[in-house]
């Protein structure tokens, strides 16, 4: 029987096991090879450690996919996108949280603002978080 792999990181600050998603934005694998996107590097976000940090594709580990355990609360990957508040910006940005899978686009985009990651946009400011233009969403596995 082959073994399935599945494609990590650890996220820097709680060692949480982050499980990426066979195909998303980040990229996609199958087999023995994961195929990051341009996106790379990522902001971050730890729940648990209410911290940001940056995260680049070279983190990326395999791993054996374990027999289903099943899991007290289940988490996924989820992308904050945002635009700029500030007047005549046109930036935009994303973040990414492991949160808990049943968790409303709202709650999360609501970590995001509580953490308020410092982004660069435009060069000139640091992106202006604001909920009227910032969207969650899941990446199922």
């Amino acid at each position: 029987m082959e073994h399935q792999l599945i494609f990590v990181f650890h996220c820097p600050f709680c060692n949480w096991s982050i499980t990426l998603p066979r195909h998303s934005p980040l990229g996609t694998y199958g087999g023995h090879e994961y195929r990051s996107s341009a996106l790379w590097p990522i902001t971050f976000l730890c729940a648990a450690r209410q911290q940001a940090s940056e995260c680049s594709s070279e983190i990326v580990q395999s791993e054996q996919l374990q027999p289903h355990v099943e899991i007290e609360t289940p988490a996924a990957l989820w992308q904050i996108v945002g635009a700029c508040g500030q007047e005549n910006c046109r930036g935009r940005s994303a973040v990414y949280t492991w949160y808990l899978s049943h968790a409303s686009g709202d709650a999360v985009v609501n970590l995001a603002l509580k953490l308020n990651p410092r982004i660069r946009c435009s060069g000139s400011h640091d992106l202006t978080w604001q909920t009227k233009n910032m969207e969650a969403t899941k990446f199922d596995f």
